[in-house]
């Protein structure tokens, strides 16, 4: 656990300075943009991010197979090029079906020519930099991978920076896209790191495997965003307008600090929990795990108070006066972050284990849930986005957390 904790040390510190250094990008923004455009603007962030959790699929595949070539003592091999070209290809009939569909038309309107070219550059730019973080991370080079998560909201913020200086206030939203987009290529620093750990060399892994791991886990860790960074988007397509939701907007981007303070432990988990696997130490990787579930446990509930009070003066101090909270909202909205954080650890437990399938259809249910609830239920948009965002956070947990506990208690009796 010492260990652990140590090596999450470096990565832990790089998560904090990169969330504050989001949380100032995202107060910035609110603060220059009204708070209709605000919404706009969260909603575009939801789709970037969105897609770009799904690409996520990348970091975690290449970040498991580089601690397995570690521990066999393997020499690189062009397996996160694989990764990387599947990706791409994945994506690109993903945003294509997605522009040609028109489900995001009137967003795509809203921000122009030039906020949609923004919005795309930067989902695509994330495939490289998931590409390079999971080479960094499996090869345990935490520092490298630590700089690399600073380096990139720092280029959105310089960049958001220089849009309020020297361009045009009707400008606003789109550039502030194009400021998100930058943030993408932060890879572009580091890419001499990245390519001591690939090679043309045959990885020996058929491209059919490839394909289907990258499927099944890019749409599962896709359909995850939808109650992360997406929500706002996903939300607005069922709903079909932003209008009134600004201020629920900004709820939900505070309240997922708790899902800053797991990044982390998330990044270094993959490729601890393989190292443990391989090592047959079943035991210590269940009493791990045990002892984040407690700890998740706690947290629920000491966040649920510590939002119940304050949460609506933190809102209002970090995106202005003009976003006024309830405290009940905030407080459950927090709450079911805290419970996604704990989905997210048993989902990095399930790519270790290589248990694709379940980690989908946990998303499936949630989101599904989630759905029926904002599309169904005769409340205003608010209530339904509210209530739709706690269910689907409650119900992916639990499923997570069974199948993990079937893993972890079929390793214990295999050894």
């Amino acid at each position: 656990m010492l260990t652990f904790l140590r090596k999450i040390g470096p990565v832990g510190l790089a998560f904090m300075l990169s969330a504050l250094l989001g949380y100032i990008l995202l107060a910035y923004v609110a603060r220059v943009l009204a708070p209709d455009e605000y919404a706009i603007f969260q909603a575009c962030w939801g789709v970037i991010f969105g897609l770009a959790s799904a690409l996520a699929v990348v970091e975690q595949e290449i970040s498991r197979h580089q601690a397995n070539l570690s521990v066999d003592n393997k020499p690189p091999n062009s397996f996160p090029l694989q990764v990387g070209l599947v990706a791409f290809l994945a994506l690109l009939i993903l945003t294509s079906v997605l522009f040609v569909s028109g489900i995001f038309r009137g967003l795509f309107a809203e921000v122009g020519n030039l906020g949609t070219v923004g919005i795309f550059s930067a989902i695509f730019g994330f495939i490289p930099l998931f590409m390079v973080r999971g080479v960094l991370v499996g090869r345990e080079k935490h520092k490298t991978y630590s700089v690399l998560l600073v380096l990139e909201p720092m280029l959105r913020l310089l960049v958001a920076g220089l849009v309020v200086l020297f361009a045009a206030r009707e400008s606003f939203v789109p550039l502030m896209i194009v400021a998100v987009a930058s943030g993408s290529y932060a890879f572009l620093f580091l890419i001499r790191k990245f390519a001591k750990f690939v090679a043309f060399r045959s990885s020996e892994i058929k491209w059919n495997s490839v394909v289907k791991r990258v499927l099944l886990l890019g749409s599962s860790t896709g359909l995850s965003a939808l109650l992360i960074t997406g929500y706002p988007a996903l939300v607005t397509a069922l709903l079909g307008k932003t209008t009134g939701l600004g201020t629920f907007f900004t709820v939900v981007t505070a309240s997922r600090i708790p899902l800053l303070l797991v990044g982390p432990i998330q990044a270094v988990a993959v490729p601890q929990v393989v190292r443990l696997i391989r090592c047959g130490k079943a035991k210590q990787l269940r009493n791990l795990i045990a002892r984040c579930y407690v700890l998740i446990l706690v947290c629920v509930v000491v966040m649920f108070l510590l939002a119940y009070v304050a949460g609506p003066a933190i809102v209002a101090i970090l995106f202005g006066d003009q976003y006024r909270a309830d405290g009940l909202m905030v407080a459950v909205v927090a709450s079911a972050s805290v419970m996604i954080a704990g989905t997210q650890l048993a989902c990095a437990c399930l790519v270790a284990f290589e248990d694709y399938a379940r980690l989908c259809l946990a998303w499936v249910c949630g989101i599904a849930l989630t759905s029926a609830f904002i599309y169904f239920m005769p409340f205003d948009g608010v209530m339904r986005a509210f209530w739709g965002l706690a269910l689907g956070s409650v119900a992916t947990c639990m499923l997570t957390g069974k199948f993990v506990y079937d893993h972890g208690r079929a390793l214990s009796g295999a050894v």
